[in-house]
């Protein structure tokens, strides 16, 4: 069990590491569409592990690429050790990398 609740913690931690990319991108403003998906992708952390930190630096060239990183740590949990709404936080994860995917691809 214990591993597991690693891999929920690492994929957390990857989220809000993917976060601060996100409002970094959106360059202090509020009402930008980066700025809206930071505070979605910490809600989704937040569901996950509620006192999950960031990494110190982004491993990642993306948003996307953590939000994959994410997703691939919750991979590793099995469906019998894990939090019994697993696969919902996986859905949402999904959500979230599909709309920076679009953002990042926008002119």
């Amino acid at each position: 069990m214990r591993q597991t609740i690693d891999w929920v913690t690492k994929a957390a931690g990857s989220l809000h590491t993917a976060a601060v990319h996100a409002d970094r991108l959106g360059q202090a403003d509020l009402f930008s569409g980066w700025a809206a998906l930071a505070d979605q992708i910490r809600l989704v952390a937040a569901g996950l592990d509620p006192v999950a930190v960031p990494h110190e630096t982004s491993p990642w060239p993306s948003v996307s690429d953590g939000l994959t990183a994410a997703l691939d740590a919750l991979d590793r949990v099995t469906t019998h050790d894990g939090p019994t709404d697993l696969g919902l936080w996986e859905w949402h994860v999904r959500e979230v990398r599909d709309l920076a995917v679009r953002l990042e691809t926008l002119p």
